[in-house]
């Protein structure tokens, strides 16, 4: 009797495991991570791209997952970040709020992650470099940070730092920024 327990234990053992291992199969994936290696080099050749140079403070973080088309090779989750616009440095966005979406959140389950897109915060202030999308492919026609974490810089008191560089910008070199684009 108590070899027919002992020889019952690992087969159930295994039976459990497989089916398991079965279970995982089945399951959708819960999280993703995506790298990229293509920055800009300098603020100027953000600034030539962006359209807009938008300060602001983060108000709301909407995260959506999207199915991708049937080629790619995983759904993707965005998420919308809307701003409240004190000011457009390039003078040409006059709208109180604007709203960008960038790569990464969560939403229904699932994660994804990226090294390269901002990372923000409600009630923070920033300075975005933004642009809209023209192919309406990746972003689903919604507006974009240039450069991706390049173009986003923290309000650290008297300037603005940016997230993943050295790059820095003294709030007394706004008007720098302001002139170069036609502006005072």
């Amino acid at each position: 009797m108590l070899n027919k327990k002992l020889t019952i234990v690992p087969v159930l053992a295994a039976v459990i495991a497989l089916g398991s291992f079965a279970l995982t199969l089945d399951d959708e994936p819960t999280s993703s991570h995506m790298t990229n290696s293509s920055y800009l080099q300098n603020l100027d050749e953000i600034s030539e791209i962006a359209e807009y140079a938008i300060i602001g403070t983060v108000e709301k973080m909407t995260p959506v997952r999207v199915d991708m088309p049937k080629e790619s090779d995983e759904d993707r989750v965005y998420t919308d970040v809307t701003i409240k616009v004190k000011e457009d440095l390039f003078g040409k966005y006059t709208d109180e709020q604007i709203s960008v979406r960038i790569l990464g959140g969560q939403a229904n389950g699932f994660t994804m992650t990226t090294d390269f897109e901002p990372k923000f915060t409600i009630g923070k202030d920033v300075l975005v470099y933004v642009s809209e999308i023209s192919d309406g492919y990746t972003y689903n026609d919604y507006r974009f940070v240039v450069g991706h974490s390049q173009g986003t810089f923290d309000d650290n008191g008297d300037r603005y730092d940016n997230q993943k560089s050295t790059i820095s910008i003294d709030k007394t070199e706004l008007s720098n920024l302001r002139s170069n684009s036609g502006l005072q």
